[in-house]
């Protein structure tokens, strides 16, 4: 399941949402995910702003120092790994 959080999860949140002018949530997901590729990597979730777009951006979070920092140039989000099935499993083993 989808943990980031959202603006509805805030207690009595159509005061909050109404009133604030920005509203932003941190998502880790190796708090819920023990074996996630992503450690080391926070979500700033930018729920709601006025005059700026909501969406999310990528940082390298710091927890011995309780810091976030900018990814490293070149970093690329990893992806999921794609299953792969060989000639042989796809066709029968009396084929070769």
């Amino acid at each position: 399941p989808n943990k980031r959080p959202l603006c509805s999860d805030l207690r009595e949140s159509g005061a909050i949402e109404q009133d604030a002018d920005i509203i932003l949530f941190v998502y880790r997901d190796e708090v819920y995910h023990e074996h996630t590729e992503a450690k080391g990597i926070a979500e700033i979730i930018i729920g709601k702003g006025r005059d700026i777009e909501t969406g999310t951006v990528r940082t390298a979070f710091l927890g011995q120092y309780s810091r976030f920092e900018q990814l490293a140039a070149g970093w690329v989000e990893p992806q999921k790994p794609q299953k792969v099935t060989s000639m042989a499993s796809r066709y029968g083993k009396d084929k070769f």
